[in-house]
């Protein structure tokens, strides 16, 4: 086994952790082992009344972050709007208010930033942002792994317009780190289908090790970092935290690949599953649900239970289907809530019928030379003739929730397929449309060619409608973009507003498109 040379070092890493109600959750890995102290205090006011602190023990560099979860609503009295936290070197017989002395006069600091909670949910506005596919490297010379040409002058634009918006969480929606992106960085594939690798200890410990690596390696570019460190986040897995397509064919399930999908996961919860309001901590899926303002949202979990040629359940299990329509009847009397917002790491719709239910049977000598083993990105496909019953199922219980409040807007927020699209799902029998919006890659330059999108997607251009078996009429929002972008979503009472940010890679300059629900 070979472990990646990433063209990146890696970084102190405070990540912030949207928990809700009040509470504040920390991930903290730094680079070395021993004894640190996170201390957290009103900007510009260290009072030993005020502040906050956990004591972390670290017992390797290599090993696992460790976690903090900070109650806010104590500070409701005196609320403050901005607090500052740092990352310091420590011992289990030093006192918190030396720490906390030494944070705020920079001494021996390892690591800090500032970031903005409320004691309180917000009523007025709400405002969230949401990335998916983040995957910045590229391979040089048939072997060596660099960052892309663009990639840091494009996260530098994504860190400013976070900055700008100032969101109350950050959304990121599956592919936060690949471990098979580019040949360079690719480990899993030397796991993946590789007989009883899974049998030597030292192997499971080295693919643990590259797991965590990859986070690490992937966030600790500057830019993403800073805005981790400073705004809450809550995050889904999608394939590429595993393995490119993970469920979507049958081999995922022999024995090396399932020991191989055990241990993304548990490094997975180490460090983004953790983060937010999941709705069965213990449960083998990850979904999770909240109410901010006035804003629903549930964010589903596709790839932990997930497996395409099961009988039934391909996408996700009937508990977690059960847990959703759950959901749905809770907001029957929430007359706070206007807005609902469902989040798949993989659109509802992007793709043609035809084409979903040719390439997602087209047999293995046909996937492996003339569709270069796309099968599995189609089988991906919630409108795939093995997930349509499930999104059937979804639309139908979103199809009632409506019917029960029609003053409650609807929309669908994904990632996944490399590009930003926009579409108006008219489901049959529903008193107003469900608005879908991906946004995709904001650092992954591979996406489908042009005539490939052509060919594949629903609607060649804005204002098109057709008719998808299983949906309804669906009619193209927005045209397909390309280049990396961001969503930008806010909440009202009286309007939702999404608003695409894009980073044009052909003339280096911002665009955006927006919509209101």
């Amino acid at each position: 086994m070979k472990s990646i040379e990433y063209p990146n070092v890696v970084s102190d890493l405070v990540v912030i952790e949207f928990r809700g109600g009040g509470r504040v959750g920390f991930t903290v890995r730094p680079l070395g082992a021993g004894y640190y102290r996170l201390v957290i205090w009103p900007e510009g006011l260290p009072d030993p009344s005020l502040f906050a602190h956990a004591l972390f023990c670290f017992e390797s560099t290599e090993g696992e972050p460790l976690h903090a979860v900070v109650d806010m609503r104590g500070y409701r009295a005196r609320p403050f709007g901005v607090w500052q936290w740092a990352l310091l070197p420590t011992s289990p017989s030093s006192s918190p208010l030396d720490d906390l002395a030494r944070a705020a006069t920079g001494f021996d600091v390892q690591a800090r930033n500032r970031f903005r909670v409320s004691t309180d949910e917000p009523r007025g506005e709400v405002r969230c942002v949401a990335w998916s596919c983040h995957q910045p490297y590229e391979t040089e010379a048939g072997r060596r792994a660099v960052l892309q040409e663009d990639a840091a002058e494009i996260l530098e634009w994504y860190a400013a317009e976070v900055d700008a918006y100032q969101p109350h969480v950050v959304w990121g929606q599956g592919d936060t780190g690949y471990s098979d992106g580019t040949d360079a960085v690719d480990f899993s594939n030397q796991v993946y289908d590789q007989g009883d690798w899974y049998r030597n200890i030292e192997n499971r410990t080295w693919l643990r090790q590259e797991y965590r690596r990859m986070y690490r390696h992937f966030w600790s570019l500057p830019q993403m970092r800073r805005v981790l460190s400073a705004f809450p986040h809550l995050f889904m897995w999608d394939d590429h935290e595993i393995h490119d397509g993970w469920g979507s064919e049958g081999r995922d399930f022999q024995p090396g690949n399932i020991e191989m999908f055990r241990i993304a996961k548990e490094v997975a919860n180490e460090y983004i599953l953790n983060a937010g309001p999941r709705v069965r901590p213990d449960g083998a899926e990850a979904h999770q649900a909240y109410l901010m303002g006035p804003m629903a949202a549930f964010i589903f979990d596709t790839r932990s239970t997930r497996n395409y040629e099961a009988p039934r359940d391909r996408l996700i299990s009937r508990e977690q289907y059960e847990d959703f329509v759950g959901f749905l009847r809770s907001l029957r009397e929430a007359t706070s809530v206007r807005h609902l917002v469902t989040c798949t790491t993989v659109p509802f719709i992007s793709l043609r019928t035809w084409v979903t239910a040719l390439a997602s049977r087209a047999p293995n000598a046909v996937n492996n030379t003339l569709l270069t083993g796309i099968r599995d990105d189609v089988r991906d496909a919630w409108n795939s003739p093995g997930n349509i019953s499930t999104l059937t199922e979804i639309l139908a219980a979103l199809r009632w929730f409506m019917r029960e409040r029609p003053d409650v807007s609807v929309s669908n927020i994904s990632g996944d397929i490399h590009v930003a699209q926009a579409y108006e799902l008219h489901i049959p029998g529903a008193p107003r449309p469900v608005y879908q919006v991906t946004t995709s890659a904001i650092t992954n330059r591979h996406h489908p060619p042009d005539l490939v999108a052509y060919l594949a997607e629903v609607g060649d251009v804005e204002g098109d409608t057709e008719y998808v078996e299983g949906i309804g009429h669906v009619r193209r929002i927005w045209s397909t973009i390309t280049d990396p972008n961001v969503l930008l979503m806010q909440f009202r009472t009286d309007e939702a507003n999404y608003t695409l940010k894009v980073w044009d890679t052909e003339n280096p300059r911002e665009k955006e498109l927006s919509l209101s629900a």
